[in-house]
């Protein structure tokens, strides 16, 4: 019902609300075998999260400075461990909203806070 009362005002106005995707490609690390984390340099203590494989240059996670060989570890303050679980958070926003998601990532050895904006 949150999602419908949020949409109506649009469409009324004749807008067609966009759902936001981040631009990126991403494996979840939970189902990467041994040799696999090894190749892409999962640290061993890291048991869920989302590598990123590519950043589209133009998309909203580039702007939000998303990197390749990040792992995406939460995103609006839900740990994320599949990739549905991503989609489902995403799906809360709207392009030109304005709204702010934060996004934690693993990178160098540390968790980084990104935002996100709709």
């Amino acid at each position: 019902s949150n999602l419908v009362a949020e949409i109506v005002p649009l469409l009324e106005q004749g807008i067609k609300p966009q759902r936001p995707k981040l631009g990126i490609q991403i494996r979840e690390i939970r189902n990467m075998n041994e040799n696999e984390r090894l190749q892409y340099n999962i640290p061993e203590h890291l048991k869920y999260g989302l590598y990123v494989n590519k950043v589209e240059l133009q998309g909203i996670g580039a702007t939000a400075n998303i990197k390749v060989n990040d792992i995406i570890l939460s995103f609006n303050g839900i740990e994320i461990r599949y990739t549905h679980e991503l989609r489902k958070e995403l799906n809360k926003f709207i392009i030109g909203s304005g709204e702010e998601a934060e996004i934690i990532v693993y990178r160098n050895g540390q968790e980084v806070t990104l935002k996100a904006v709709f």
